[in-house]
């Protein structure tokens, strides 16, 4: 059903008359999650960048036993506390 929404708390993506607002939580909650990777950090550690933001990561992440939008924002939380924590073992912070 194309107005299903996967992260429902009613139907679990089957399609129901409350998917349309289940997705507008997840939405307004979106902006604030998901991280952001300068060019500097992206050129000094792709693979940190790859692992949450790469092309397997997000065919993982929205096929069929992914968390589509929120794996990639966990993912990228995830990324970006990798990179800090890079950054100050480097003496860049």
């Amino acid at each position: 059903m194309s107005h299903a929404f996967a992260d429902c708390k009613w139907c679990h993506g089957k399609g129901c008359n409350q998917c349309h607002i289940e997705r507008a939580k997840v939405a307004e909650k979106l902006p604030g999650l998901i991280a952001t990777f300068s060019t500097e950090d992206i050129a000094k550690y792709p693979d940190i960048v790859k692992q949450a933001i790469g092309k397997d990561a997000l065919v993982k992440a929205f096929g069929p036993d992914g968390g589509g939008v929120h794996e990639v924002a966990v993912n990228s939380a995830v990324a970006e506390l990798l990179l800090l924590m890079r950054n100050r073992e480097d003496g860049d912070l």
